[in-house]
């Protein structure tokens, strides 16, 4: 809505790899913010729309139920890879 009153180009939409990264970086600026735990429980809804979004429903469940950060990093990084193959 901003470009549109300021008459510029909206952004473009990461895709691929480059959402991959935008995402594991988001993930990572959550925990290091709210901490371990409350981060995690944070960040499950924002990677819910994420992989909805991405077409990744399938990684869905093991991601959002993962209690152990590096894990949902793991497994955010085999999925976004899954998807680059697909493309």
């Amino acid at each position: 809505m901003a470009h549109d009153i300021c008459g510029t180009a909206a952004p473009k939409i990461p895709e691929g790899g480059a959402l991959g990264r935008m995402i594991l970086d988001h993930y990572d600026d959550m925990l290091t913010f709210y901490g371990r735990e409350l981060g995690l429980r944070m960040a499950r809804k924002h990677l819910g729309w994420y992989l909805d979004e991405a077409g990744l429903p399938h990684a869905r469940e093991a991601i959002l139920t993962s209690t152990d950060p590096a894990e949902v990093i793991q497994l955010l990084e085999q999925a976004f890879a899954e998807l680059e193959l697909a493309a």
